[in-house]
């Protein structure tokens, strides 16, 4: 499916069926998937297990709450699932930028990746899940101006390798850390002029800074 430049009013999610080996493509940001109306809903759905490619175009929700894209079922074909993001912008939601919660056997890899701009919202939230190694892999890109950059509860994976990260001052901490997961910090920057970059709180995992 083929998306010409312009602004298109979506008025009632778009879902792409399971299974299906369909792209989505448009051409380049000036190509835009708007929300309509009162639409509460997310702009787009991917039903899992999904086969979907989806490049080169923006969306825009109708409020910092809106949810662009929308995947369920993604760990439906078990093991070795993996959703690839490269170079993304996720930016100026008011809950999570990039919302992981309860996965199990899917790997999560966001490559040239920036997450951002949310000052009363997280830039990344892995919740859960983990059992069978399902982790969020962050590898290069930029953060900032979120009120936690990267917040990780109960036995969720997350790791972060090369990413330069500004601390506002709006921002609580860079990285919160609970539960009993595992986390890593590699090779990344955090610019902050405050005294609590990360929290580990009541965290009872393994977690490495490098």
């Amino acid at each position: 499916v083929h998306l010409l430049v312009g602004s298109y009013t979506v008025n009632a999610t778009i879902t792409v069926p399971a299974s299906r080996y369909i792209q989505i493509v448009g051409d380049g940001g000036n190509t835009q998937l708007a929300a309509g109306g009162s639409l509460t809903d997310p702009i787009l759905k991917l039903l899992g297990p999904s086969r979907a490619t989806l490049r080169n175009f923006s969306m825009l929700g109708l409020g910092n709450a809106q949810r662009g894209i929308e995947i369920d079922g993604v760990d439906a074909s078990g093991n070795g699932g993996r959703v690839f993001g490269e170079s993304l912008v996720l930016a100026a939601n008011s809950d999570s930028n990039l919302y992981v919660n309860g996965i199990d056997y899917t790997t999560i890899e966001m490559c040239d990746f920036f997450y951002g701009l949310s000052p009363s919202g997280h830039g990344i939230d892995t919740i859960g899940g983990g059992a069978h190694g399902a982790s969020v892999n962050v590898y290069f890109g930029s953060a900032g101006g979120n009120l936690v950059g990267v917040n990780q509860s109960g036995s969720g994976r997350t790791n972060v390798m090369g990413v330069w990260n500004e601390v506002s001052t709006l921002t609580t901490n860079a990285l919160t850390i609970t539960g009993n997961g595992k986390f890593s910090y590699s090779g990344s920057n955090m610019t902050t002029n405050k005294p609590n970059t990360a929290s580990l709180t009541n965290f009872t995992g393994s977690a490495a800074f490098v």
